[in-house]
């Protein structure tokens, strides 16, 4: 699965569909250690039984967990978690669906690099977007050619060259 922590952002732009009871309460722990452990358990089984839906999970002071709508999930989620505070936000693609348009996407890096478009970084937002980035002169004629080429969001970005890693080979 992709790494998609660290946009709070766009992830603040979603909607909360539905949240477990013990974000009614006020009584669910905020300890980081019991907050990942129920990320941990969302993830293991987002992915082994519902991967056709679940897409990621967040650590705020919460739990927030990111699906395309599936109410078995849904059930499953707010049975399960009832003392932790979880809450259940919708988003167009799975995770697995992101990951084959994201595999996609690097896959034909030699292709964009033959229409003269270096792709710099290639990232995933919590939402599922695929953000590229490219020469910031080209970002609107990139974004053009990505719309005809991708039928999943692909949101090209100025961002110019990232060098190497400090000691990376090469």
């Amino acid at each position: 699965m992709v790494g998609l922590a660290g946009h709070r952002d766009v992830a603040a732009a979603l909607t909360v569909t539905a949240s477990t009871a013990g974000c009614d309460t006020g009584k669910a722990s905020t300890d980081p250690a019991a907050l990942d452990e129920v990320a941990h358990r969302l993830r293991v089984t987002g992915e082994a039984d519902y991967a056709d839906s679940f897409s990621a999970v967040e650590i705020t002071d919460r739990v927030r967990v990111f699906r395309k709508a599936n109410d078995a999930f849904d059930r499953w989620v707010t049975g399960e978690f009832t003392d932790a505070c979880v809450e259940i936000l919708d988003v167009p693609y799975s995770g697995k669906q992101i990951q084959a348009i994201l595999d996609r996407v690097e896959a034909d890096r030699g292709y964009w690099e033959s229409q003269g478009v270096v792709l710099n970084t290639v990232s995933v937002d919590v939402d599922g977007t695929i953000k590229v980035g490219v020469d910031g002169e080209k970002v609107d004629a990139v974004q053009e050619k990505m719309n005809d080429r991708y039928d999943q969001p692909v949101q090209v970005r100025g961002q110019g060259a990232v060098p190497p890693a400090i000691g990376a080979p090469g």
